[in-house]
């Protein structure tokens, strides 16, 4: 992966206008998953919990390094 140094304030700029996206399709799907359980709908409701752990991990790791290139930056 690459570190925070080397992400231009464009890229984080990117970053920063994807999060709030990724958060509302986050819990689009959380809501979805619950909804496809509730009707029995198994197999369909673990490939929202797939993107469900991936959506979670990608916006962990963009505000790791959005909060990384913002402490490097600082301490510049």
């Amino acid at each position: 992966m690459a570190r925070a140094e080397h992400i231009s304030p464009e890229i984080l700029d990117r970053f920063s206008r994807a999060r709030p996206l990724l958060r509302r399709r986050l819990h689009e799907e959380e809501a979805h998953a619950m909804a496809l359980g509730a009707r029995g709908y198994v197999r369909m409701r673990e490939k929202c919990e797939q993107l469900v752990t991936c959506l979670k991990q990608l916006i962990e790791i963009l505000e790791e390094m959005s909060y990384g290139t913002t402490n490097t930056i600082l301490e510049a």
